[in-house]
């Protein structure tokens, strides 16, 4: 893996993936993860909520994300604690 590709946030290696039981997905992010790594998940998250209804298309998703992006209530924490 190269190291150019990790994402750190405070020292710690940001990791994003989608598991599911059976019965449900569960969504986990775990140190390690390349940026491809990642967005290869959310794709998958992506996909779940249009097969399971929840929304139309991809489009819908990248409107919440921009939603969120820019509403100032979700800024990024200062003072680099969580």
């Amino acid at each position: 893996m190269n190291e150019n590709e990790k994402i750190q946030i405070n020292g710690k290696v940001l990791q994003y993936g989608v598991l599911s039981d059976g019965t449900g997905y569960q969504v986990y992010l775990y140190p390690g993860m390349t940026v491809a790594e990642i967005a290869f998940n959310v794709m998958v998250t992506i996909r779940l909520l249009m097969q399971d209804g929840y929304i139309k298309n991809e489009q819908e998703f990248d409107e919440l994300i921009k939603k969120y992006m820019n509403d100032p209530q979700y800024a990024p924490l200062q003072g680099g604690k969580s």
